[in-house]
This record gives C-alpha cells, structure tokens and sequence, in this order.
C-alpha cells in the first residue's frame, strides 16, 4: 500500500495554547475535531496507543523526559516501529533534546519558540509523509504488522531482507540488530552493532544496545564504556543512566551508581526507577535509614521488597551474605504483614542461605514461604528438592552444595518480574508501611532466622 489511514491525533500537553495551535493544525489536514484528542495524563496516553493502530502523537518536553520516554518505550515495545509517527516540541532550545529524539525515531522534532506558520508546516509534513510512505517506511510497517499477528519470525526475515538489500541504512540495520536481541542471538546482533559504534546520528542507540549485547556476554567493561559513549552522545536519557547505575552497583561501585542516579535526578527530578535505584545504594551503603526515607515518599510495598530484595542480590553475589541476608530480614520485618510478598522475600533469602553454605537454614525459609502462600510452587519444588539433597548427604553441606544450588529453582535473575505473579492489587502505599523508628541502630542488628520465622508466624497468627 502506498499509503496508511491515520485519522486520530493524541496530543501529551498541560499547555492550552499549544494544543489549540496543532489542533488546528491537525484539521488543517483534514483531520476531524473529534478525532484530535488532548491528554495531560501518562496512563491515558499508553491506553490509547495500546488501543489504536495509527495514530499521530504529538508530546510536549515541558512534561517531563521521565514520561515522554515511558510512552516512547511502550511504543516501541508494542513492535510499533513507524504506527505512532511523532512529533517532539520542547520550549527550550537544547539540541540534546533532538538526539534524544533520534533514538526513538521520532519523525518531527521542534525545540525553542515555535510560530502557529512553523507549527502548522511541522504538522504538514507528518501527515504527507504517511500519505505517501517511502519504501523503507512501507518495508517497516510490514515487520509491525507481522509482529502484531504474532508473526514473529516472519518479521525477523524481513527485517534480515532489509538488512541484507540496504545495507548503508543506519535505521534497517538497528532495527535488524534489536530482532536478532529479541530472539538471543546476542553475539550475532553484536557483529551487526559494531560498524555503527562511531556513526554520526543514531549513535547513542547503537551503542546501547551494542552494550546490552556485551552485558550478556560477560564483557562488563565493555558495556559500561558504551553505555557512557551513548549517554555522551545523548544525555537525557533516564533509563540508560539507571541501568548504568545498576551495573556500577553489581561491580561494588557504589559512589558511581549513586551519581548516575543523581544525574537522571537533575533533569527527571520525578523518575521513579533513578528514585529506587537510589535507595538500593543507599542499602547497599549502609544507610537503611536514608533509604527508607526516600522510599517512604515514593514506593509502594511491592515496590520496596523489590528494591530491598535486588539490594540483597547484589550483595549475596558480591560475596556480602551476611549484608544480604540482613537486609532480607530488614524487608520481612517491615512488610510481615503482606504473607505473599513476605513469601517471596523469605523464598530468596532462602536461595541467599544455599548460596551462602547454609543450606540446612534454607530449608526453614522455603518451608515457611509454602506456609505463607501455598500458591507458590516454586518454594514448594525447591522444598522438597532441598530435603531429598540433604537426606542423601547425611544433612551436611560438604559435597552436596553444588548439586543443590543447581536444582533449586533460582529466581535471583527474575524476582521483581516473578514478585508481582498472582499478587492482590491491594497491596500498595500506605502510611504505617514502615514501622516509627525503624532503622535506628540498624548495623548493630544480627541476621536472626528463627526471631524472623517466628515474627511472621505471630503475625500471621
């Protein structure tokens, strides 16, 4: 087809003036009043791009980056590579808001003081281009489409045939490099990535996900070098610098996570994730109390046990299991009264125990998560698996460690994502969720299993 029938515009802005302006715009090109649609609010936006096919998306910088790249981020996440054609205004003049644009294919991008001639011309063109599709857009919204009837490796090959006719094309060949990371085929995508580490435009994205390749093939200098080659190249980037400061967290160093977190902070002063990356620093340096005061003002419960619970992880892996085990006891003594979310937290202390030679205490935690949630499968295999391993060992550790930690089930790598499986949506903020006074004197407190079993039982009683 030559063409795509996009009728409906969603227009992100708090400012009145603007909206009227590409309101008008919009009917300008034959675009029905009752088809322009205004929102100020983030879940209304995400809604309706999950709803419609084709839609015109106009966002305002002045709502804050943190937003405008949950909505960019969910596009893309949909495999809506060129559905939601886009147009960035910001009343700042900064061109580091245009390469953040770039990285999101963002067809239009306007920064400064912009005229109704000027807004008008913008709007013009984004709607001539979809009129009439280049071939490389047309060859794109054919992989989209494929992707949203499930056609998943129908997309990948046509994206390989792109690949393999255009082969100067920046955006084929990333587009062609993230397939390849959907399906694992990581060292493949990393072959793909790397003529395009030193290209002029789209370089912030090519080295993203160069680095996320070079994560997950153990090249953890590698990864950090490009990340920051790409926040260099596009600075206003939340996510990037967050996932920096996780990785920076993973390798013990705490002062540069930390600072990477303040960065996205500077310019996204409300960004939720460089909020509770934060507060995993501050566990991870000591400072219980700090964090449970920034997480008192901006998680919910789930999302603390999920911040104290990743803060635990990093520790056990860094060989801190005393660390870790503490501030799994630390999460179960603010959240005892939420049994399924204490269920899990008590399950990975469980797997923290194993990692750590104690395996015999791991037993207790796995039995009292079943206990909490009997729902929880995972707690009850790893249960039974862990009695069978130490029956066969006469109840010692010595020569049977391995074997255990490879039949547990080990969710390190997938807790916040597993945390929230079957969990009430009543669980949320509220303003008893840490106890007055918690934290006081906490580096004197000792990891107590039994004292923490027992707590949970009496609450639960």
């Amino acid at each position: 087809m030559a063409k795509i029938p996009i009728a409906t515009a969603i227009i992100f802005s708090k400012r009145s003036d603007l909206r009227d302006a590409i309101r008008q715009a919009f009917k300008g090109q034959g675009l029905a009043s009752g088809d322009i649609q205004n929102h100020t609010d983030l879940k209304q936006v995400l809604a309706d791009l999950e709803r419609k096919d084709y839609v015109f998306l106009v966002l305002d910088w002045d709502l804050g980056v943190d937003q405008l790249q949950k909505i960019l981020e969910k596009n893309r996440s949909q495999h809506r590579l060129e559905a939601h054609p886009c147009f960035l205004l910001a009343s700042k003049e900064d061109d580091h808001i245009i390469d953040f644009a770039r990285e999101y294919h963002v067809s239009h991008t306007s920064v400064g003081e912009i005229t109704n001639q000027k807004l008008a011309k913008h709007v013009k063109s984004l709607v001539e281009e979809y009129r009439q599709l280049s071939p490389i857009k047309q060859l794109l919204l054919n992989v989209d489409s494929a992707r949203q009837k499930g056609e998943h490796q129908k997309a990948h090959q046509l994206l390989q045939t792109m690949y393999e006719k255009f082969t100067t094309n920046t955006r084929v060949a990333l587009e062609y490099a993230e397939s390849l990371i959907e399906l694992g085929k990581w060292s493949e995508a990393q072959k793909v990535l790397v003529p395009l580490q030193g290209i002029e435009h789209d370089s912030a994205r090519a080295r993203h996900l160069y680095a996320r390749c070079c994560l997950k093939l153990g090249q953890t200098e590698q990864a950090v070098q490009a990340l920051q080659a790409a926040q260099e190249a596009s600075p206003y980037n939340p996510s990037r610098l967050v996932e920096l400061g996780d990785i920076f967290l993973d390798l013990d160093r705490v002062d540069e996570a930390m600072q990477s977190y303040a960065e996205v902070l500077g310019f996204a002063p409300q960004s939720q994730e460089a909020k509770l990356g934060k507060s995993r620093g501050m566990l991870l340096s000591g400072k219980l109390d700090e964090a449970l005061h920034l997480l008192h003002q901006c998680a919910n419960k789930r999302e603390l046990s999920a911040v104290f619970n990743t803060a635990a992880i990093v520790a056990i892996r860094q060989g801190k299991f005393d660390q870790g085990l503490s501030l799994y006891g630390k999460a179960v003594q603010i959240l005892k009264s939420e049994s399924k979310l204490v269920a899990r937290i008590i399950y990975n202390m469980g797997i923290g125990l194993v990692k750590s030679g104690e395996p015999a205490k791991a037993v207790n935690c796995f039995a009292k998560a079943n206990e909490l949630d009997q729902q929880f499968l995972d707690a009850g295999h790893n249960l039974r698996v862990l009695r069978q391993q130490l029956q066969k060992s006469g109840g010692k550790a010595d020569g049977s460690l391995a074997a255990i930690d490879q039949s547990i089930r080990d969710t390190h790598d997938d807790f916040e994502e597993g945390l929230l499986d079957g969990l009430d949506e009543s669980i949320s903020a509220s303003e008893s969720m840490i106890p007055s006074g918690f934290g006081n004197d906490s580096e004197e407190d000792d990891f107590d299993l039994d004292q923490i079993l027992s707590d949970v039982s009496q609450e639960a009683s």
